[in-house]
C-alpha cells in the first residue's frame, strides 16, 4: 500500500514536472514573440515617420536644365546606396513638363518635371533603406505618392510604386 502511494505521488511529480518545463516553454515563446512584435513595430513606426518627412517636402528648384535626364540615374544611385541587390528591376516614367503653378492656381515662371519608379519583390527593409536614400540623396525629386503594393507570389514582399515631382526655373519646355 506504501508503494502505490510513493508510486502515486513519483506520477505526480512528473506530471508536474512536464506541465511546468511545457508552461515555460510556451511563456519564453511567447516572449519571444512579442519582443519580435515590438520591434516590428519600432521599426514601422520609423519607416512612418520617414514617410511623413518624405511626403511634406517642398521641392528644390534646380537652375538650368530639365532634371529628365538624370532621373534614371537617381534611381540607379538610390539603389546601390541603398544597398539592394545589383540586379534589382524597375520601370521608369518621365512625364511631358508643365508650368508650375501656386496654390492659387497662377503662374510663378517655373516649370514642373514629374516622373514615376516602380520597384517590385522589396521587402519591408529595402522599402525603408531606399525611401531613407532617396530622401538623403535626391532632394531635387520629391515624392507626391508613395505606394506599396504587396507581391502575391511572395509572403513578405512589396512593389514600390514612387511618384515624384521636381521644379525647376525655365520658359516652355525647352532646356535653358
Amino acid at each position: 500500500m506504501r508503494n502505490s502511494g510513493i508510486i502515486v505521488f513519483a506520477i505526480c511529480l512528473v506530471l508536474c514536472c512536464g506541465v511546468s518545463w511545457i508552461s515555460w516553454d510556451r511563456l519564453s515563446t511567447a516572449r519571444a514573440e512579442h519582443v519580435s512584435v515590438i520591434d516590428q513595430r519600432a521599426r514601422l513606426a520609423e519607416q512612418v515617420r520617414r514617410w511623413q518627412v518624405l511626403s511634406e517636402q517642398q521641392p528644390d528648384t534646380l537652375f538650368g536644365q530639365r532634371p529628365e535626364a538624370d532621373f534614371e540615374q537617381r534611381i540607379t544611385a538610390t539603389i546601390n546606396g541603398a544597398g539592394l541587390p545589383r540586379g534589382a528591376r524597375y520601370a521608369s516614367s518621365v512625364y511631358a513638363d508643365r508650368e508650375h503653378r501656386d496654390k492659387n492656381r497662377q503662374p510663378t515662371g517655373m516649370r514642373e518635371q514629374t516622373a514615376s519608379v516602380e520597384i517590385a519583390n522589396l521587402s519591408p527593409s529595402q522599402v525603408g533603406r531606399f525611401l531613407s536614400y532617396w530622401q538623403e540623396e535626391q532632394s531635387l525629386w520629391v515624392p507626391t505618392q508613395i505606394r506599396l503594393t504587396h507581391d502575391q507570389r511572395t509572403e513578405n514582399n512589396y512593389t514600390l510604386h514612387l511618384e515624384c515631382v521636381a521644379v525647376y526655373h525655365g520658359q516652355g519646355g525647352d532646356p535653358l
